[in-house]
């Protein structure tokens, strides 16, 4: 996984505003755009947000970047649904690796990074939406 991902969690909110304080978070300073969420925001949705943006975005040129941010988007609604397994989480992880390594773009190879940062950080969020439905 690489340690370009995005979302960083509250205990980081003392850190630098600095391209290399952030990469060390694993974010990067982008175009220097900063969001703050409270504890009321769903990650969930927050990773979908950010893939519903990479769809609209995607040129179409390539098939991992096109078809894999739908699928992306897709597992991320069923998640939150509450309609996922585990082995929709599963493949949620593979098929962002799978994007971001075989995309030709940059869109497409960083689509993923929300996905990863909100699983790396805030999984627990992820889990109980699937053990919601598995219960």
């Amino acid at each position: 996984m690489d340690l370009q991902e995005g979302v960083i969690p509250a205990l980081a909110v003392d850190t630098p505003v600095d391209y290399e304080s952030l990469t060390q978070l694993g974010s990067i300073m982008g175009s220097g755009g900063m969001i703050v969420m409270d504890q009321n925001t769903n990650m969930v949705d927050v990773a979908r947000f950010f893939m519903e943006f990479c769809m609209d975005k995607s040129c179409g040129k390539c098939i991992p970047c096109r078809v894999g941010t739908v699928q992306l988007h897709r597992l991320l609604t069923k998640i939150r649904q509450g309609e996922a397994s585990l082995a929709d989480l599963e493949l949620l992880e593979e098929l962002c690796d799978m994007v971001k390594y075989t995309s030709l773009c940059g869109l497409g190879q960083s689509a993923p990074n929300p996905v990863f940062s909100t699983l790396r950080y805030f999984r627990d969020e992820y889990l109980a939406l699937i053990n919601s439905t598995t219960q």
